[in-house]
């Protein structure tokens, strides 16, 4: 039997991609932690003794029975305000990041 002729295997993403894929996520990183602004919803309309338990957020009361909670929040703290209201046994209806708001610095 002849000897098989090795073949040759082309890289599965080249140097140029790999440099962007590593800018992609250094910066990414950086921005998952930049504070963002969201809207938090949750059913009821919540009295104003709940809002020391939800610091920094503005409480407002829609007219279809949901408070929604806003306020600009890093993931850490965007993670403990959605604890929080698991912890309470409040009903989460939604939370959404407004888009084109800045943060202040």
């Amino acid at each position: 039997m002849g000897k098989r002729k090795a073949e040759k295997i082309p890289p599965l993403i080249n140097a140029q991609e790999l440099q962007a894929m590593e800018w992609l996520a250094m910066n990414t990183q950086h921005s998952m932690n930049a504070p963002k602004l969201y809207e938090i919803r949750v059913a009821g309309h919540l009295s104003d003794n709940w809002a020391g338990r939800f610091e920094g957020l503005s409480m407002r009361h829609k007219p279809e029975g949901e408070t929604v909670l806003t306020g600009e929040l890093d993931q850490a703290a965007l993670y403990g305000v959605l604890m929080r209201i698991r912890d309470l046994g409040l009903k989460l209806l939604a939370v959404n990041r407004v888009e084109g708001a800045r943060a202040k610095s």
